[in-house]
């Protein structure tokens, strides 16, 4: 929503609106008004000339044809993103779908824009998921061509959505965005390799599949039969299925 104070110019940034392009051609605007937890990034011939943090400004010798101010919403906003096509794992060679979203903050609006600048002829909140999206369908690629094989957590959403939110932060910190939490909310798989694996798990050590219930891991050796400290019934797997204890401390006998 725009400011209607004579001789200003601002733009107040909806919840969901990421950016917003005003032209600097004006020439009876004076001051640039930006507003909290936003920035303002001045661009000239699609070059970043200046940037300015919450407050007002005097910008009558920043004006020209090719001129543009940038406002940018420093607060964060959720990505909803899905695979756009089946993601092949190798080990198995299935297809795998997934889905899920994750909150994401603008560290560096001036390293995100120009990058977007780089790609993009036209600037808007659209232009900013296209690019998100790229990069998200890129890495669910790697991510889950090879995870089982890295990790054997086949079936934990739970924990693959955390391996999966390290495996994306590096590239968003690259481009200015922070990752406040990702959640991986649904992942398919054909009935035949559920049937098949419902009866394998993954080793506590060399992580690899092998046979429910085995005692002893074919690829490593370690013992596979953990106690629980609480009640001291045997358990396969974190939680312990007599009395829900969580068994990340508990030891070998």
């Amino acid at each position: 929503m725009s400011k209607t104070r004579k001789n200003v110019i601002a733009w107040t940034l909806a919840p969901n609106e990421i950016f917003h392009m005003v032209s600097l051609s004006e020439k009876s605007k004076k001051t640039l008004w930006v507003e909290e937890k936003q920035m303002a990034i001045l661009t000239q011939s699609y070059e970043i000339k200046r940037w300015y943090d919450a407050g007002k400004y005097d910008i009558r010798n920043q004006m020209g044809s090719d001129t543009f101010i940038f406002f940018v919403n420093m607060k964060s906003f959720q990505y909803d993103f899905a695979a756009n096509e089946p993601l092949m794992n190798e080990q198995l060679n299935i297809p795998i779908l997934a889905m899920g979203h994750c909150q994401l903050t603008i560290t560096n609006p001036v390293i995100l824009l120009t990058e977007l600048m780089s790609q993009f002829y036209q600037i808007e909140n659209k232009t900013l998921l296209e690019f998100l999206d790229q990069m998200i369908q890129k890495q669910m690629k790697e991510f889950f061509k090879h995870f089982m094989e890295i990790e054997g957590l086949f079936f934990d959403i739970r924990k693959i959505s955390v391996l999966f939110s390290n495996y994306v932060k590096a590239d968003l910190e690259k481009f200015g965005l922070y990752c406040n939490g990702l959640k991986l909310t649904y992942i398919s798989l054909p009935q035949e390799i559920i049937e098949t694996y419902s009866h394998y798990v993954s080793c506590i050590e060399c992580k690899k599949m092998i046979p429910r219930r085995s005692r002893f891991c074919p690829h490593c050796g370690i013992n596979q039969m953990r106690v629980c400290e609480q009640c001291g019934d045997i358990i396969e797997h974190q939680y312990c299925p007599h009395c829900g204890y969580d068994s990340d401390n508990t030891t070998l006998e």
